[in-house]
Parts: structure tokens; C-alpha cells; sequence
């Protein structure tokens, strides 16, 4: 079997320059202090290479809430502890290839911040 030239460059990690790929980073945190130093620091750093961005996206948040009785026993009246936390995302595409990710998301990236790094073709 033979392959074509264009196969061969894929399998390598090189790109065509008409099929750039969409790069999804999507970033969650509790705090969003440091979600959104983090998001404005990758639009920034791709505007500068002159990529395609699309975001920072807000997407809603998620409320992870536990209501407990604050007696251990159970005895005595009925008072109750509620705790709560959020969690924060964003979304950011950026159209470039996958080589350049690395370069684009070289800085110290804040503590508590999550990040994912999704790759397709459109």
C-alpha cells in the first residue's frame, strides 16, 4: 500500500496550512481571581502570535453544595451546618496547531487552575 505525501506529513504532526486545527483549552477553578489571569494571559499570548481566538467563553457554574447537623449524637436541637463551593470554567479556541500549544501556555500558571487541551480537525 502506498500512502500519499500528505498522509505522511499527518502521521508526523506537521499540519497543512488550509486544515489548521481547533485547539479547545478549557480552564476551571474555584477561584476566579486566578481562572481569569490565566485565560486573559492565553488570549494574550495567542493574539500576539496572531492566531485566531475566540473567548474567554463563560460557562455556568457549578454549585456543589452539603448541608450536615452539627451535633454529632444527633441529640439536641436541630442545627445545621451548610458548606458550598463553585466551581468556575472558561473556554478559550484558538486556531493553530498543536506545536505551537506548548509556546503559548509557557508561563506559571496560577495554583488551583485546571486545565484541558482538546484538539480537532473542522
Amino acid at each position: 500500500m502506498s500512502t500519499s505525501y500528505n498522509e505522511k506529513e499527518k502521521e508526523k504532526g506537521e499540519y497543512n496550512p488550509d486544515e489548521v486545527p481547533t485547539i479547545r483549552i478549557i480552564l476551571k477553578s474555584q477561584e476566579t481571581k486566578n481562572l481569569e489571569y490565566v485565560a486573559n494571559t492565553i488570549v494574550k499570548m495567542a493574539k500576539d502570535k496572531n492566531f485566531v481566538v475566540r473567548g474567554p467563553k463563560f460557562m455556568p457554574n457549578k454549585h456543589l453544595s452539603l448541608t450536615v447537623r452539627k451535633s454529632p449524637c444527633g441529640e439536641g436541637t436541630n442545627t445545621w451546618d451548610a458548606y458550598e463551593m463553585k466551581i468556575h470554567t472558561r473556554i478559550v479556541d484558538i486556531k493553530c496547531s498543536p506545536n505551537d500549544v506548548s509556546e503559548i501556555t509557557k508561563f506559571k500558571i496560577k495554583p488551583g487552575v485546571d486545565i484541558n487541551i482538546k484538539i480537532w480537525n473542522e
